[in-house]
């Protein structure tokens, strides 16, 4: 199902697939569906907390048989556009020969005391025999910070709801970041410190960030940085203007008033 949006500069794919009705007398069999994006060799796979680029990142005989991206594929198509394709399930991404996502593999046999040996399908989610698949696909340009958006908010769709009465007045949020490249990844109290807060910025542009505002209706009393366990290291913060290195998660623990 292909389904297309007014003004919306993407579309979504889905399709399902019943691995029950795919079951042969095979001793091992894998599924795999092509999204061919017809361009350059570039290409890049959202990583955790960063984007691999292929073939740049990839050590001389270390290409990998398959990537796993965690929210979307890039393809480039020139020096100023590509092809991004957003995933919300899991799904191994084969580059050659046509952009193969993996879906299903039944490679894996296991001893069963009643069943005898029995050929499992290793696949995430696995509640049934028909998978469901979901893809979203932009002309993008090249900007690392709009392809993580893009991936980002297909996995986490905002819900509208349509209410009755008179349009409320226009209202800020708890926090606004001054850079687009810039996103705040959590709030939450402190694990280990009764009465702070932390803060987690991560810089989704590859390309670092200076003078980064936090904007916020709390009263911060102090701002300290901290590693990724929320250990303090004593120096301070200032969140009127901070700098991020390309790719780098901060974390910030805050005293507020």
């Amino acid at each position: 199902m292909i389904t297309l949006y007014r003004d919306a500069p993407y579309g979504d794919l889905q399709f399902d697939v019943d691995l029950g009705a795919l079951r042969g007398e095979r001793a091992s069999s894998r599924y795999a569906i092509a999204l061919p994006l017809a361009g350059s060799g570039q290409f890049f796979v959202d990583g955790a907390g960063f984007v691999i680029r292929v073939p740049q990142d990839i050590l001389p005989g270390g290409t990998p048989p398959q990537f796993t991206p965690v929210q979307f594929v890039h393809q480039q198509q020139t020096a100023a556009w590509g092809a991004t394709l957003a995933n919300r399930d899991a799904a191994l991404l084969k580059p050659k020969p046509n952009m193969l996502f993996m879906i299903a593999a039944e490679a894996f046999g296991a001893q069963t005391r009643d069943e005898g040996l029995q050929q499992l399908f290793r696949t995430e989610p696995r509640g049934s025999p028909v998978q469901s698949f979901r893809f979203r696909i932009a002309a993008q340009e090249e900007d690392a910070a709009q392809w993580k958006r893009f991936g980002a908010e297909c996995n986490l769709p905002l819900r509208a709801v349509v209410i009755e009465g008179n349009a409320a007045q226009a209202e800020r949020g708890f926090f606004e970041v001054s850079d687009p490249r810039v996103q705040l990844l959590a709030f939450k109290p402190a694990e280990t410190r009764a009465g702070w807060h932390v803060l987690r910025f991560q810089d989704n542009g590859g390309k670092g960030a200076q003078g980064v505002k936090l904007t916020t209706p709390f009263r911060i009393a102090e701002a300290v940085r901290a590693n990724t366990v929320e250990e303090p290291s004593g120096e301070g913060v200032d969140l009127a203007s901070f700098s991020l290195r390309p790719w780098e998660t901060l974390t910030v623990l805050v005293r507020l008033e």
